[in-house]
């Protein structure tokens, strides 16, 4: 007996039958089946998950079988046996002397194959088990993509008769392993042109138990049946590589809680590092019993998040009781949209203890500040929606808990209820932080006034502040904060990087907030400007045509929902051909809409056409050499005057010679008020006949723009080079 390939008369069987279960030829053996006491020459074929039988004299399927049908098998001097369930369906296969070869043959299959309902243990209690996981091609020298999960995803679809998903095959073996993308996305599958069934769920869920490549799963807003529930259930129940779970929103209850901790408690090597069960309604009874989980089967946690799942204190106190287990580990917490009330107290003991934890979101928890005392280690906090009161000084234990995390760097207190009569000595307390939300606290005018004076008078480090619908109520002094406001956005202590001022339906600065606009002639920090919602009209893209012709610094605006009609998103457009550093503009779909109806206008295709351009151009060539505005008032009328001044884009040598002058000549401006002519725009310099890369002249274009495209690439040259032949120069648009 000995092994070698099949006959013709045998191939055309064994190839349909192991391509008919998606199965590949690994070994053949030549022996004898006997079947009611007569003895059938046959081959018995081996392919990775499959044996197959077939008559040797013509070819005929006698029997095929999967592994895991095999319950158990019976080898003497002269017979092999495989037994199943059913006796009346046993195997007997007579051999000379080669018997242990028969067996070596069932364990080198099921030694790549995960030990379902424990055949491999049962049948070879003695042979050490291969990682659980690892599926190797047929040579046994490389583990397959994915952790062979494909491999395992066709034995189990053969097993429960399912027909494979051949395009979940094809991502697993291609897409996956190039990206290197280790989540198992359970949205990402049901987005296919045919919806996956509990069959497929069922064949996809018990591979990943036993995969070992995957170390996050991932599913969002998905509505968990109870069947596909149970199968999350018992895959984590077996799987010892995840390391992180997403399921938020998917619809877990209490009951379904409990008997998920009790199937998790089981897994001794269960290796969670990161929960997310964020929107689903646990109640009570569901977080006391995921809490009896922290602690024991869950070793190291890092990120937990329970926001939204409908707790209180009750709930809450033993989950942060069992939190201090991991105060080297937790790195994240949030747990928002519940109610922590009195387990407040719990929430200070777990910060005192706590070395690394970093993220705090308790957002709208009914926090009692009073109870909290410090989280040195917190740099992200989110306590937005919790009242911070003012009335009888209540608001000091707030402030003192913020004073006391020293390490703040982004803080978030919006919907607090904060005022602007608090808001200077909340600033104080604060000196670290570089991101701060004050949105939806209806300050008013005020906010305006009290944010300018403060960070003049005394230094922070504030590059993000978010001051959305803040502006309900028009003052009478309003035009005067809104002035000083952009005075403090000219100056030296503005360091803001990122600004956002939206409006809502309530909250809308109009025109007013054109000042904000004209600031940016002489901004030198702001990078993203938000001013949707402000009903704003056609002034806010004017104010922006003549603003961006000096700005060099900003890179993002976002402007949707201020009523631009077909002059404003004109004039943007000439803007963007005088701009060249605005590189991204959020479509304003809600003014499109008005403006233009059914039919954008090309306007619309131009305007991002040239944002394209600018993000092309912003890689490789260097920001035009104008300066920002000094010594003028962004409201009044302005005289410009341009100096010359040697170009950024200079050589060293060049550079260094005309320092030498007396005085270096300068394009940046020296403005004088008054009069009423305003000239926005430096006068363009005289063309140069200059050649490009490619040897060609480069029409309609100026000293500074050819200097740059010299130093860019052939291919760079000519990209740039057929876009202004395309869109043309700023004085031809």
């Amino acid at each position: 007996m000995t092994d070698n390939q099949p006959q013709q008369t045998e191939k055309k069987t064994v190839d349909s039958t192991l391509l008919q279960h998606h199965d590949q030829f690994v070994r053949l053996k030549r022996l004898s089946m006997v079947k009611k006491k007569e003895t059938i020459p046959c081959i018995v074929v081996f392919g990775r998950h499959r044996i197959v039988i077939v008559r040797s004299s013509d070819g005929k399927l006698l029997r095929d079988f999967h592994a895991w049908d095999i319950v158990d098998y019976q080898s003497d001097s002269h017979f092999f046996t495989f037994k199943f369930k059913d006796k009346s369906d046993n195997c007997e296969l007579q051999h000379g002397s080669d018997g242990d070869e028969l067996s070596e043959c069932l364990i080198q299959m099921y030694s790549s194959l995960p030990d379902k309902n424990r055949n491999f243990t049962l049948l070879f209690p003695k042979i050490e088990r291969k990682v659980e996981g690892v599926a190797y091609s047929s040579s046994d020298s490389e583990p397959e993509p994915c952790g062979g999960f494909v491999f395992l995803y066709l034995a189990f679809c053969d097993f429960y008769q399912v027909e494979p998903c051949n395009d979940i095959c094809w991502d697993m073996n291609n897409m996956y392993p190039e990206t290197g993308c280790e989540t198992f996305n359970l949205v990402d599958l049901f987005f296919r042109s045919k919806r996956l069934t509990i069959g497929d769920l069922r064949c996809l869920f018990e591979t990943l138990q036993y995969n070992n490549y995957f170390t996050t799963y991932y599913s969002s807003n998905l509505k968990y049946e109870k069947e596909v529930l149970a199968m999350i259930t018992q895959t984590l129940t077996i799987n010892k590589h995840l390391q992180s779970i997403v399921m938020s929103d998917v619809g877990i209850k209490h009951e379904q809680m409990i008997a998920l901790s009790t199937s998790l408690s089981l897994n001794q090597g269960l290796a969670l590092r990161s929960i997310d069960l964020s929107k689903n309604p646990l109640e009570n009874k569901g977080l006391i019993a995921f809490s009896s989980l922290l602690g024991s089967s869950i070793q190291r946690l890092e990120s937990l998040n329970l926001s939204g799942c409908g707790g209180t204190s009750t709930g809450l106190a033993p989950i942060i009781k069992g939190l201090e287990k991991y105060q080297h580990s937790l790195t994240f917490l949030d747990l928002s949209h519940n109610k922590i009330e009195d387990a407040s107290k719990g929430l200070a003991s777990l910060f005192s203890v706590c070395s690394n934890l970093q993220t705090l979101k308790l957002k709208e928890c009914s926090l009692d500040f009073h109870l909290l005392n410090k989280c040195e280690t917190a740099t992200n906090l989110d306590v937005s929606d919790n009242r911070i009161p003012v009335k009888d000084n209540k608001y000091l234990d707030a402030f003192r808990f913020f004073q006391s995390s020293t390490n703040l760097t982004q803080l978030n207190v919006s919907k607090t209820g904060m005022t602007a009569d608090i808001l200077e000595a909340f600033i104080q307390t604060i000196p670290n932080v570089t991101h701060l939300d004050l949105s939806d606290n209806s300050m008013g005018d005020n906010l305006l006034f009290v944010i300018s004076s403060s960070f003049t008078a005394a230094p922070n480090r504030i590059t993000t502040l978010i001051l959305d619908r803040n502006f309900e109520k028009p003052s009478k002094q309003r035009q005067k904060v809104v002035n000083d406001f952009a005075e403090f956005l000219e100056g030296d202590h503005c360091l803001l990087e990122e600004l956002q001022i939206a409006g809502g339906p309530k909250s809308q600065l109009k025109a007013d907030c054109i000042p904000i606009i004209f600031a940016l002639m002489k901004n030198v920090t702001l990078k993203t400007l938000d001013v949707t919602g402000n009903a704003s009209g056609d002034s806010l893209p004017l104010a922006l045509s003549k603003a961006l012709q000096l700005n060099t610094t900003l890179t993002t605006i976002k402007l949707d929902d201020n009523g631009i009609g077909p002059h404003g998103f004109y004039a943007l457009k000439r803007t963007l051909t005088r701009n060249s550093t605005l590189c991204f503009i959020p479509t304003p779909t809600i003014d499109i809409s008005v403006a233009y109806k059914d039919k954008p206008a090309e306007v619309v295709k131009d305007i991002s056409t040239l944002l394209a351009k600018n993000c092309i151009q912003s890689l490789s060539v260097s920001p035009p050499p104008y300066k920002a505005l000094s010594n003028a008032s962004s409201s009044s009328s302005l005289n410009v005057k341009f100096e010359e001044q040697p170009p950024k884009y200079m050589t060293h040598s060049d550079s260094s010679s005309s320092q030498n002058n007396d005085k270096p000549k300068s394009l940046a401006p020296s403005i004088s008020s008054g009069g009423s002519s305003s000239q926005l725009a430096p006068p363009r310099p005289q063309s140069v006949a200059v050649k490009g890369p490619l040897g060609r002249p480069l029409p309609h274009l100026g000293p500074q723009r050819k200097a740059s495209i010299q130093r860019l690439d052939t291919m760079r040259a000519k990209q740039i080079f057929i876009a202004n032949m395309d869109h043309g120069t700023p004085e031809e648009l």
